[in-house]
């Protein structure tokens, strides 16, 4: 999905796009792969929208030095997340 940039310290701060339905898999503080590096959601600023922190040795080892805002990246889910969401899905409207 869509990226934005921003730097925080000596952080890259990526905002994410979510398609939709992704967003209600997404927590703070939880986990996040994003072009195949697993990463901790730092924050939900909006709606369908997840910030990340790439540390620079993150930046130098991985393809996330390289976007620009507007790239589209691949976003999955933690894996815990769809277990539970699989779980509870059936009985949120019972």
């Amino acid at each position: 999905m869509g990226i934005g940039t921003d730097a925080s310290g000596d952080a890259l701060m990526l905002d994410l796009a979510l398609p939709a339905g992704l967003s209600e898999l997404m927590v703070a503080r939880g986990s996040v792969a994003v072009d195949g590096v697993s990463l901790t959601i730092a924050a939900l600023p909006a709606p369908d929208t997840i910030r990340v922190s790439i540390i620079d040795y993150t930046r130098r080892h991985t393809t996330f030095d390289e976007l620009k805002a507007g790239d589209a990246v691949n976003i999955e889910a933690d894996v815990l997340a769809k277990h539970v969401h699989r779980m509870v899905t059936p009985h949120r409207n019972a």
